[in-house]
C-alpha cells in the first residue's frame, strides 16, 4: 500500500466502526466532505461500549504494543472536522500513526472496563457476528 499524501488545507480521519462506508452513520462522513482514501489499522482495542435491543456503540481505546484494529482513512476539509467532532462529542480526539505510517486523527475512549473489549480488531466482523443494523448515535444519546 502506498503512504496516502494529503492536501494542506485537510486532515486524516481513521474510522473504526459506525462511520465506515455501508454502517448506519456514514452519512456524518459524508456530510463532512470526507474522501475515501483506503484501508488500514492501527494499534488498539476495540470495545462494545453501549448496547439496547439490536444496537451497538464501539469504541476504541489506543494501545502502543496493542493489537491491530481495522479501520478506514478519510480525507476531509479542516473546515468539515467539526461535523464529526459533534457526532463524536464525549469521545477523545487523538492523533496516532496507522501501520503505513501515516499520522490520522481517531476518537477514542480511556479507561474502559474489559468486559466491553469485543476481543477482535474488526467492529465490521463483531457486526457479522451479531447479524444486528447500526443505530444513529443521535438517536439514543
Amino acid at each position: 500500500m502506498k503512504v496516502i499524501k494529503q492536501r494542506r488545507d485537510t486532515v486524516l480521519a481513521f474510522v473504526y466502526g459506525t462511520l465506515m462506508r455501508g454502517l448506519h452513520n456514514h452519512r456524518w462522513m459524508l456530510a463532512a466532505r470526507g474522501l475515501f482514501r483506503g484501508k488500514r489499522k492501527i494499534n488498539g482495542r476495540l470495545y462494545n461500549v453501549y448496547e439496547q435491543g439490536e444496537f451497538s456503540i464501539p469504541a476504541l481505546q489506543l494501545s502502543e504494543l496493542g493489537p491491530k484494529v481495522e479501520g478506514e482513512i478519510y480525507e476531509v476539509p479542516k473546515a468539515y472536522t467539526w461535523v464529526l467532532d459533534v457526532l463524536e462529542r464525549g469521545y477523545d480526539k487523538q492523533v496516532t500513526t496507522t501501520n503505513q505510517g501515516e499520522k490520522v486523527v481517531v476518537y477514542t475512549l480511556a479507561n474502559l472496563p474489559t468486559e466491553r473489549e469485543i476481543g477482535m480488531g474488526s467492529w465490521r466482523e463483531y457486526l457479522e457476528g451479531k447479524k444486528m443494523p447500526q443505530v444513529d448515535r443521535k438517536s439514543v444519546v
